[in-house]
Formats: structure tokens, C-alpha cells, sequence
């Protein structure tokens, strides 16, 4: 049985680099996605055939402590009013608590311990939350098209801005 699996996960792995070299063929690509799903499932009934006791027990405390967690407030699921998006999370007091404490011991270990340097990246959310809050609607930002050289697109208020500050820091101008 562990040799099954053991084979099985050694498809799963020869496919998943088929699949990296062949992203261009689409019928390929697909056929070959459709075979990793497949493998995938034998490789998801081997493990269970091998350990299924085991899987039962983890299954069971995992939505028992969901269960705590969401009643307590400490998480629920992200957008749920417009149908929710897999992935993200809401926290409620506790879970911000907590949230808050690992990200200090997570700065104090490597932002001031080690001396490294702390980014923020973007929030995402689903179309219906900016549709619902008006965004789509008021928003829009006008785009332009560097036609010469890279043929790659800009923020038109962004171009103009830094345009106005270069031509701002020349010589010769009073501020």
C-alpha cells in the first residue's frame, strides 16, 4: 500500500513539471490538469486507506476548534453577507488580540532582532464589495499607453505627477 502511494506521488510530481513546460498548448494543458486532479484523488484515498483512524481523529478536532473560534468571535469568514470569499477572514476582538501579539513577536524577532525590513501589501476584495460600497461606480482611474518603448501601460495621474515634480526639481524654477 505504501508503495502505491509512494508511486502515485511520484505522478503527482512528473506532472506537475509536465504541466510547467507545457502552459502554452491549452488542449495539453488542460488534459494534462485533468490527469494531476485524477492522481491527486488516488493519492488523497491512498493516504486515507493507510491512516484512517488518524484522518477521522484530525477531521473531527478541526471543526470542533472552527467551531469555538467562530462562536467566540475570534474569526469569521471574510464578506459573508456577500456570500464570502475563500481565504480570507474577518477577525473579531480576541482574534485581533492575537493577531496583534504574533505580529509584535514577529517584529521584535526578525524587524529588530535581526535588523530586517517590515513591508504592508495590498488588501483584496471581492468585485461585489466594491460594487456595494459605491467604488465602481465613482472610481476610475484613466489610463495611458507608452506606445514608443515598452508598450506598457501607466496611471495617467501618476505620470503627470512625477512629470510635475522632475519638471518642478529643474533649475531655474521658483517654488
Amino acid at each position: 500500500m505504501q508503495a502505491q502511494l509512494d508511486a502515485a506521488i511520484a505522478q503527482q510530481v512528473a506532472l506537475g513539471a509536465t504541466i510547467k513546460q507545457k502552459k502554452e498548448d491549452k488542449e495539453e494543458f488542460a488534459d494534462l490538469v485533468l490527469q494531476l486532479k485524477k492522481v491527486k484523488q488516488q493519492v488523497n484515498a491512498l493516504s486515507k486507506q493507510l491512516n484512517p483512524a488518524e484522518d477521522n481523529f484530525l477531521e473531527s478536532q478541526r471543526e470542533d476548534l472552527e467551531g469555538v473560534a467562530t462562536r467566540r468571535f475570534f474569526y469569521r469568514p471574510a464578506f459573508s453577507i456577500y456570500g464570502g470569499t475563500a481565504g480570507f477572514y474577518t477577525y473579531g476582538p480576541p482574534g485581533a488580540a492575537a493577531k496583534n501579539n504574533l505580529i509584535q513577536l514577529w517584529r521584535k524577532h526578525f524587524v529588530i532582532e535581526d535588523n530586517m525590513m517590515e513591508i504592508e501589501d495590498t488588501c483584496i476584495m471581492p468585485k461585489q464589495v466594491l460594487e456595494a460600497s459605491g467604488h465602481v461606480e465613482r472610481f476610475n482611474d484613466l489610463m495611458v499607453k507608452d506606445l514608443k518603448d515598452t508598450e506598457k501601460f501607466y496611471r495617467a495621474d501618476k505620470l503627470l505627477e512625477e512629470e510635475m515634480d522632475k519638471r518642478m526639481a529643474e533649475p531655474g524654477l521658483t517654488k
